[in-house]
């Protein structure tokens, strides 16, 4: 099981940190097809935002901009949306580990798969019985803009392929407009 992010489908952060995520992703994709006749999967996880100690800090310094009535860069609102709801370190964890025991895991290999989707197959939960928005979804993408008060109206059975999830996130993180993505 490799962890990845979505930082391997646009950009995210640093080039090194996407070309380096895309690194991973292309791994899982060709180690799934040639390890499979040994009965071996390999698989990618993606968690979401998650929220560490250092996107925790980031949330608090642009609230006190926010409160102050101070401007606050795209870039930095960006982040703060996606990362205000994000999934602790824990979430990313359980979901290891209910794959690593996952019976069916074969038919998984060569697959990218999200925490959120993980969770959702398995019925398990964040810390403090949260469940994160999902990246997949129409619904997570929602909340993770901000549209709260919309995502109550979506179900969430509706995926978004990754194109719009490469669009989203580059609209969001990208210093230029062009985008991309190695898969």
């Amino acid at each position: 099981i490799n962890i990845s992010s979505a930082g391997g489908q646009s950009y995210v952060f640093t080039p090194a940190y996407g070309i380096g995520k895309c690194g991973v992703d292309r791994m899982t994709i060709d180690c799934g097809l040639e390890l499979k006749p040994y009965n071996v999967s390999c698989v990618t996880l993606y968690p979401g935002a998650v929220r560490t100690e250092i996107f925790d800090q980031l949330i608090l310094d642009v609230e006190k901009k926010m409160a102050a009535g101070e401007e606050v860069t795209k870039r930095e609102k960006g982040t703060y949306m996606s990362f205000r709801n994000g999934e602790s370190p824990e979430y990313a964890g359980k979901s290891v580990v209910h794959l690593a025991c996952d019976k069916n895991i074969m038919s998984k290999t060569g697959s990218i798969l999200t925490t959120g989707d993980v969770g959702a197959e398995f019925g398990f939960t964040d810390v403090g019985n949260r469940r994160p928005p999902n990246l997949r979804t129409l619904k997570g993408g929602l909340e993770t803009a901000g549209f709260d008060w919309l995502a109550r109206f979506v179900p969430e059975f509706i995926r978004l392929p990754w194109w719009c999830i490469r669009y989203g996130m580059q609209a969001v993180y990208s210093p230029g407009k062009k985008f991309g993505g190695c898969i």
